[in-house]
């Protein structure tokens, strides 16, 4: 078992206020939406469970940050097509690829801080807006949709080396392995590690009853093409065996850090560190973390410097016993 390491140790009683209060200000909003479900389900649950599906799979969009809005302007602009959509992508640098996976509601240049780093240890970084997030198309996304993104803009790109993930990018990041997606290296941070969490949560603030809760939860598990027990338990994580570098927050509020303790159990190798004090989106701009991905990932473009260069390798030989 991996011994977590620990980074800050900053209060978060301010934070978990601001939470509660947004939580409870977000549980009075949806009222209307609870009573209006709690009738459908009387006459269809089978309806109620489509509509609460596609409440599932429509994310926000949030305005861009004056950080994110700086970093774009730096990077080449680019568009890949997915399913009759269009992607909006963004390249910095030269070498091994890295793609930067963001989460639900996220954008790829919440990732500001990694790039430079990246770019300076000799990688190429690429960062894009899922369907239906940031300046991509389309209304509603699904994880097998943001996996499906990240396969084409890896193919795009011509291939990819590494992916640092974030929340449900790593679920997406796993599906896209499974389904043929190669990778040397990945690094998540704040990991879902599965879906179990959040729909609990829908569940909850909805207030469904198990009619649609069972029903929700296949279309999530037929989507994936796992069982819904494999899902919730994480199974979507097992058998990929490539290195993993876990960064994750003790006070995540979004994301429990349990689940990304279990994933470094099972996971090998991998390696743990867990923060106090960043919360679940914090901890992308976090010196410590940054730095230490960074030197996770830099063997990556050492090693293709020595395939480029085999003299390299016979030139610094030991040849005295020759």
């Amino acid at each position: 078992m991996p011994t977590p390491s620990f980074a800050s140790n900053k209060s978060t009683n301010v934070r978990s206020s601001a939470e509660e209060t947004r939580q409870a200000r977000m549980g009075r909003a949806l009222q209307p939406v609870r009573t209006g479900l709690r009738a459908l389900t009387t006459v269809s649950p089978r309806l109620t469970a489509d509509i609460v599906a596609r409440l599932f799979a429509t994310p926000r969009k949030h305005v861009r940050p004056d950080r994110e809005q700086a970093l774009l302007a730096t990077g080449t602009p680019f568009s890949v097509p997915v399913n009759g959509a269009l992607l909006r992508a963004w390249h910095w640098g030269q070498g091994p690829t890295v793609i930067l996976m963001h989460g639900w509601e996220g954008r790829g240049a919440q990732f500001s801080a990694f790039v430079a780093p990246l770019v300076d240890a000799g990688l190429r970084v690429v960062a894009f807006d899922a369907p239906a997030h940031g300046d991509s198309m389309g209304r509603r996304a699904t994880p097998t949709d943001f996996a499906a993104a990240l396969t084409a803009v890896a193919s795009w790109v011509g291939g990819v080396d590494a992916v640092i993930a974030h929340s449900l990018g790593a679920i997406a990041t796993a599906i896209a392995v499974h389904r043929g997606l190669e990778v040397s290296r990945l690094g998540f941070v704040a990991p879902a590690t599965s879906p179990e969490h959040g729909t609990r949560i829908l569940v909850r603030t909805l207030d469904l009853p198990p009619s649609v809760v069972d029903r929700l939860q296949q279309r999530i598990a037929d989507d994936v093409g796992a069982s819904w027990s494999t899902l919730a338990a994480g199974g979507i994580m097992d058998g990929i065996g490539v290195p993993l570098l876990v960064h994750h927050d003790r006070q995540d509020h979004d994301v429990p850090v349990e689940g990304a303790i279990d994933l470094c159990e099972r996971w090998s190798p991998s390696e743990l560190v867990v923060t106090n004090g960043l919360g679940h989106r914090r901890i992308l701009r976090d010196d410590h973390v940054v730095g230490r991905v960074t030197e996770f990932l830099a063997p990556i473009a050492a090693e293709d410097d020595e395939a480029k260069d085999p003299w390299r390798t016979y030139l610094e030989m030991d040849l005295s016993r020759y």
